[in-house]
């Protein structure tokens, strides 16, 4: 999964526009979408209001009131009847689009009351998002309270839909009215969400200028993963590394989190360039070398074979088979030893076999514990198969039981096996209330 693709899920999990394909990249009359289209949010198309004005914002932003062609007085009720009747939600998202683009500040109101009274919970979820869309070009901080007033997914997918159309005019003042609103702060959380990705789409750099002018502590873990996915997808490889550095210079409490984001994120389009890069760091890292390499055998297994096999031995190395292994086994674990057998890895050859035991164990414990006896170190072999059947009795304790009854097996490492740790058994107590007996040391195991 690219930066591109893990913009797309954030953006889409958030905001909830993957509804099936029903937002519509044009409303019917040729208005992009506020929530699909780069659309310019002051063309709104509002007359001069007529009568009293609807408010429920706080100070801030000043409602828009641009003048437009004088228009018949829209029927609402009739309008939203004929548009529910229509079978196909994609046309009834269209005549939504459209109805909204229309809608002056002083019939909000209206609008906003037939909403709740006309409609069933199904198609209030359908119209609310484009309604907010068009609130928040009118009155952008009434929208944005309105918005967060709902409860549940529909208010947090229709937050989302306020700020990030807010945000595309005036993004800092966006940012002020979330710091200044009375939000609660699952509420608070989605609003820095929309802003992120709606700013960093806008102006990239006018985006990272203002999050690097923010006190380091005030970025939160996903404002570091989505300006890292943004700046990876405008710049790749040189991109990433600018960010980083750009973070290690105004912001360096958070650039070990930056750097594991980037390398994540990174990995996913160009896992070789990314094994390259952390093999000539001062700290490779050695979680995100393994991550590397899985993603890059996942897409070139020869070459990930190739480069692991020319490798000096030490932990880089070790970390590099881990991935490579773990990727490989998934497909087929039979190749994979087989080309295990025909390398000649030298004093590495128990650390490469170690490396694909662990990975078959994900899949087949006792099958990996029986590839484990080829590793030709005693002690290292005898290591891996307690480490594999510790996990392997956290998943399934009958099974390891009746596995133990023939293995040579001392009555200390059997318990090893067996046993849980306080934190572990606190874990399974909720699921398995049977869990009650102290062994020695301090450790719990099944009765």
């Amino acid at each position: 999964m690219g930066a591109r693709t893990l913009i797309v899920i954030l953006l889409g999990g958030l905001t909830g526009y993957f509804f099936g394909g029903i937002f519509p990249t044009e409303n019917g009359d040729g208005h992009p979408d506020p929530m699909t289209e780069d659309a310019d949010s002051t063309d709104n198309g509002v007359a001069e209001p007529t009568g009293p004005e609807v408010r429920i914002s706080s100070p801030g932003l000043e409602p828009v009131d641009s003048a437009i062609p004088d228009r018949p007085v829209i029927d609402y009720e009739t309008k939203l009847e004929a548009i529910f009747a229509m079978e196909v939600k994609q046309e009834r998202m269209r005549a939504l689009f459209k109805l909204f683009s229309e809608m002056r500040l002083a019939e909000v109101g209206t609008v906003m009351s037939l909403l709740d009274d006309m409609l069933d919970e199904s198609q209030f979820e359908e119209a609310i998002l484009p309604f907010v869309a068009y609130y928040a070009d009118l009155d952008p901080d009434a929208a944005s309270a309105f918005a967060a007033s709902l409860d549940g997914k529909t208010g947090d997918r229709a937050l989302m839909v306020a700020i990030r159309q807010r945000g595309r005019a005036d993004p800092e003042r966006t940012w002020e009215w979330l710091n200044t609103a009375v939000l609660d702060p699952a509420d608070y959380e989605t609003g820095r969400r929309a802003l992120i990705h709606v700013w960093a789409q806008e102006s990239l750099d006018k985006a990272t200028e203002f999050y690097l002018g923010r006190p380091g502590e005030e970025l939160t873990p996903y404002e570091i993963v989505a300006l890292s996915a943004h700046h990876i997808d405008a710049g790749g490889a040189s991109g990433a590394l600018h960010w980083l550095e750009e973070l290690e210079t105004h912001c360096p409490e958070r650039s070990a989190e930056a750097r594991e984001a980037v390398v994540r994120l990174w990995a996913s389009d160009s896992p070789q360039e990314v094994v390259d890069w952390l093999s000539a760091s001062s700290d490779p890292a050695a979680h995100l070398m393994r991550i590397c390499a899985g993603r890059w055998a996942e897409k070139d297994l020869n070459g990930a074979g190739d480069y692991l096999v020319a490798m000096e031995p030490g932990p880089l190395r070790e970390s590099v088979a881990g991935g490579i292994m773990e990727a490989w086994v998934r497909e087929s674990p039979e190749a994979a030893m087989e080309w295990i057998q025909g390398q000649a890895w030298g004093s590495d050859h128990d650390m490469v076999l170690s490396a694909f035991s662990e990975g078959v164990a994900r899949l087949d414990p006792e099958g990996a514990i029986t590839w484990a006896g080829m590793i030709q170190s005693d002690d290292a072999r005898r290591e891996l198969v307690i480490s594999i059947a510790e996990n392997w009795y956290a998943k399934d304790p009958n099974a390891v039981l009746n596995w133990l009854q023939n293995q040579d097996l001392s009555p200390q490492e059997r318990l090893r096996i067996t046993t849980f740790s306080e934190d572990d058994l606190k874990e399974r107590l909720g699921a398995n209330p049977e869990v009650r007996m102290r062994t020695p040391g301090g450790r719990y195991s099944y009765p």
